[in-house]
């Protein structure tokens, strides 16, 4: 998202600094609206530097997954782009997050890459079911030329978050006598929905507490001022009851800590983000809760439209009330567990919308661009070729 490449733009710009003669820094950030988000920074930020940004000079580079992928649709500076990832070192965050012909487009990207400019990968994420493991793994060169690297001391520690799941009978509005009083105990709640047209309803329906609203249909300025705002309550208003009430667009961009999660069902991979926005810090003598109650029926639309697989939301539903049932804490590996039991039968080598992915990148590269790379012995073609 657009959010965390601004958070960890911020973060990489610190930690770089900027060159001996204090005018050029050494990190860059691209996505659709970054321009605009360096000029709320710098006045003086113009096209031309953004333009230089957009096709990877800067040593270092934080975007969206879009602009590496546009390298190989011979378009956005895609020449200038792949020049730079020559040699290249790229981390790839949250890759579960992806419906499969985006990760379709990734595998081929990576294919593409590696095998003609030595590109390196480094990809992640906290919720990475085997299937996608393996696929990866194979992409990246096999068992033998990867190094799989799992937080073994995270994994070890007893859950931070004690976890609750409603009877399908409960919905929100069930729910709303106890997130009141929790609020005027001066607790932080956070309350996420699968749609924007809920995240509306509900915040219309606490009046009277402080309480923000967050979700994609906002315009660039309107959203950066719930941001600002959202990450002000983290430092000024210590103690205090605070409501945000959020789309998925909270699953992976805001660095929050909240003492309550009240989450609508949704797939595995989901609850686990959303319920990584409570007890971050992991103070082990804070009292905090994960709260799911079932979803309503416009989200298995939701869901099928996004290409996940059939039956996911039940399936979660099923598996985290029973894994629940036995133990109230859950730590991070028994999270990873649940991502296991939910994707168990699900094969993304072989859904149509994957395989169009990974066969559309080949394809444009070789109707497109291929003129680039097949150059031959021929000079006097070689001189009067573009």
């Amino acid at each position: 998202t657009r959010v965390t490449a601004n958070a960890l733009y911020k973060r990489m710009d610190n930690y770089f600094g900027k060159s001996s003669n204090g005018k050029d820094d050494y990190v860059a950030v691209v996505h659709s609206s970054a321009k605009l988000f360096r000029q709320e920074l710098d006045e003086k930020y113009d096209d031309f530097s953004y333009l230089r940004e957009s096709s990877f000079f800067k040593s270092v580079t934080v975007g969206t997954v879009d602009q590496m992928l546009t390298q190989g649709f011979n378009v956005g500076w895609w020449e200038l782009k792949t020049f730079h990832l020559f040699r290249a070192k790229v981390i790839i965050d949250e890759v579960h997050a992806y419906a499969p012909y985006t990760l379709g487009l990734i595998i081929a990207s990576i294919q593409y890459l590696r095998k003609n400019f030595q590109t390196e990968f480094y990809i992640m994420t906290a919720t990475m079911p085997s299937q996608l493991r393996d696929l990866l793994t194979e992409t990246l060169g096999g068992k033998e030329n990867v190094t799989l690297i799992p937080d073994n001391e995270l994994l070890s520690e007893k859950g931070r978050n004690e976890f609750r799941v409603l009877d399908k009978s409960f919905t929100i509005d069930t729910l709303k006598p106890e997130i009141e009083e929790r609020l005027k105990n001066g607790k932080k709640i956070l309350l996420v929905v699968n749609t924007v047209d809920e995240a509306i309803r509900l915040y219309d329906a606490y009046k009277g507490f402080d309480r923000l609203c967050y979700h994609s249909r906002y315009i660039v300025k309107h959203r950066t001022e719930k941001e600002r705002l959202i990450e002000q309550h983290e430092t000024d208003k210590e103690g205090e009851g605070f409501l945000l009430i959020a789309t998925q667009v909270v699953e992976v961009s805001l660095d929050i800590d909240y003492d309550y999660l009240y989450t609508e069902n949704a797939p595995i991979d989901a609850i686990i983000q959303r319920a990584g926005r409570v007890n971050r810090k992991r103070n082990e003598s804070k009292e905090t809760e994960i709260i799911v109650f079932w979803h309503r029926e416009v989200s298995e639309k939701i869901y099928e439209d996004a290409e996940i697989p059939l039956k996911v939301l039940e399936t979660t539903y099923n598996k985290l009330r029973e894994q629940v049932e036995q133990k109230k804490r859950l730590s991070e590996q028994d999270l990873i567990d649940l991502v296991e039991k939910v994707y168990y039968n699900w094969k993304i080598e072989t859904h149509p919308s994957y395989q169009k992915g990974l066969k559309k990148h080949e394809e444009i590269i070789k109707n497109f661009c291929a003129y680039v790379m097949d150059f031959d012995e021929d000079k006097e073609n070689v001189l009067t070729r573009e």
